[in-house]
């Protein structure tokens, strides 16, 4: 799969950074220092250009991507670049970074479907799926030290069957459960929720309980 992705600041570095075992990547970014290093790190194409401008995406090849993802700090940029690459370029997803939640509604009257503000939910829009080893930072925010991982329950693990009232006195402090993916099912955990053996956990961590996170939910 062909992936464009505008920004490669943060979000786009590790976004691209995710993907590109498994996917082509095309970053475009209009700082040419930025883009001397990321391509050295990554080993990718970088385009340098604005992504707001027609004739840098099409310089970019976005047309032949089969996702563009507009993933700059700039909200106006994102929303910009989104509209070309979709009314323009014909690319058949489009994914838009949205920086402020008060933008999103302007996204999604100007016709933006997919607007999404984490690198984890945009790979997986993506990917559809995530390959993870029991448990990944998937996105550190930008302010503090929280991070969004994601645990894999096997079938040995302490908390399988068990309600998350039950296990809440064993997870570490500053630590909350957001959702659980099971199968094809997206669900949010309440106390009376019984976790399952294949589940994956996503939850809101600071960095430094990441491993009594995973002690606690997997067991190692």
């Amino acid at each position: 799969m062909q992936i464009a992705i505008a920004g490669a600041g943060k979000v786009g570095y590790y976004l691209a950074k995710s993907l590109i075992d498994r996917h082509q990547v095309t970053l475009i970014e209009r700082d040419r220092d930025l883009c001397e290093k990321v391509a050295e790190d990554l080993g990718i194409t970088v385009v340098v250009g604005d992504a707001v401008k027609l004739r840098v995406l099409e310089d970019a090849e976005v047309r032949r991507a089969d996702v563009f993802v507009a993933a700059t700090g700039k909200d106006e940029a994102n929303l910009i670049a989104s509209q070309i690459a979709q009314d323009h370029l014909q690319v058949p997803k489009v994914i838009a970074r949205v920086n402020n939640p008060r933008n999103e509604p302007v996204f999604r009257a100007l016709n933006i479907p997919i607007t999404v503000s984490s690198t984890a939910v945009i790979t997986q829009l993506i990917q559809q799926e995530v390959s993870v080893a029991d448990i990944r930072t998937l996105l550190t925010l930008e302010r503090g030290n929280l991070a969004i991982v994601e645990v894999q329950l096997a079938e040995d693990a302490p908390v399988a069957d068990k309600m998350v009232a039950d296990i809440a006195g064993n997870l570490p402090r500053n630590c909350v459960l957001v959702t659980l993916m099971r199968e094809e099912a997206v669900i949010i955990p309440r106390g009376d929720t019984v976790l399952a053996a294949g589940d994956r956990v996503l939850a809101i961590t600071t960095l430094d309980k990441a491993a009594d996170l995973q002690k606690a939910l997997v067991g190692h």
